[in-house]
């Protein structure tokens, strides 16, 4: 992802910003920070059995999910170990 500048009058508040295609992805900064174990985004991917491999090749340990039968899904943790959710519908 390519790093993006923030408008001048939300710089001073901390973060960054990233763009994936027309995707943005805002990042914000928390002195008090404590990671979402239940709260998570869901992003759709195209191809996660892909995404599962590149999580592999890298050592990031992601998790299956079969609870909806017409939906695959997992979830993975950001860095700061936050959840993440991808779905392929």
């Amino acid at each position: 992802m390519e790093e993006i500048s923030k408008p001048e009058a939300l710089q001073r508040r901390g973060g960054c910003w990233f763009r994936c295609g027309s995707q943005q992805v805002h990042i914000g900064v928390e002195n008090d920070f404590c990671p979402a174990n239940k709260a998570h985004p869901a992003l759709l991917s195209p191809d996660l059995d892909k995404l599962e491999k590149a999580f592999a090749a890298h050592d990031i340990d992601f998790e299956r999910d079969s609870s909806i039968p017409s939906v695959r899904r997992i979830y993975a943790n950001d860095p700061w170990g936050n959840r993440l959710e991808f779905i392929q519908t």
